[in-house]
């Protein structure tokens, strides 16, 4: 486990630390890990600046797609929060 948490930082460009690892030779767990924790920090409010909407998160996502993250990973979360958003959709209001 303390593996994938270091690794995490790695860069799909290689270009990260602590290993400068690159593409696949990044643990998918890491590269995973990495994806999800962006998308988190950007969407939770932070005591330094508030949180970013979703729309602006995906767009430093798909930018980042490549270089800083695996471009696969990125779209498998895309396809996860587009089958959240159609539950949440079906679920019938109170109001």
């Amino acid at each position: 486990m303390q593996g994938l948490r270091q690794a995490h930082h790695e860069w799909y460009n290689g270009k990260g630390y602590p290993k400068n690892l690159k593409a696949e030779s990044i643990p998918l767990g890491a590269r995973i890990m990495a994806v999800a924790h962006a998308y988190d920090a950007m969407t939770c409010p932070r005591p330094y600046r508030p949180r970013l909407s979703y729309e602006e998160a995906v767009q430093i996502l798909k930018k980042g797609a490549g270089p800083q993250w695996d471009p696969m990973v990125v779209d498998a979360l895309f396809k996860v929060l587009e089958g959240e958003a159609k539950v949440l959709e079906a679920i019938p209001s109170d109001g």
